[in-house]
């Protein structure tokens, strides 16, 4: 990847808040220690995060989820 010519603003300031949020994310992703670094970001944020390795499986979980409904439906994030 070539490097930008563009220059950095380093007066923008950083949130003083993290925002954090409430819920249960799917994540899927091939890599196992990319789903576990993205499990504990998002349940630093206040996430529940469930995780799997392939499609067929985050399918499964997801439809698992509409069928039941309430607390156990899932946002999906792959």
């Amino acid at each position: 990847m070539p490097a930008s010519d563009r220059t950095f603003d380093a007066t923008v300031a950083a949130p003083d808040v993290i925002l954090r949020g409430v819920g249960r994310i799917l994540v899927m992703d091939d890599e196992d220690y990319i789903r576990h670094v993205v499990a504990d970001i998002l349940e630093m944020l206040g996430y529940e995060a469930v995780c799997c390795e392939d499609g067929e499986k985050a399918c499964a979980l997801y439809q698992e989820a509409l069928e039941g409904g309430g607390r156990s439906s899932l946002s999906l994030w792959i």
